[in-house]
């Protein structure tokens, strides 16, 4: 995850994360959104994906 965050992070888009409690909340371009959407977009724009098993 930190990974998607520093790449996107590199590319310019805004990225906010929040700890509220046992909660992570994640603001992607000022909307609030999940890890999962992190991961998808980081990976769609070409964030290579790590081996499996590693």
């Amino acid at each position: 995850m930190s990974d998607a965050l520093r790449f996107l992070a590199a590319r310019g888009f805004l990225i906010e994360v929040v700890e509220e409690g046992d909660k992570t909340l994640f603001w992607f371009e000022g909307r609030e959104t999940d890890s999962f959407n992190i991961l998808a977009v980081a990976y769609m724009l070409g964030m290579e994906r790590p081996e499996k098993g590693a």
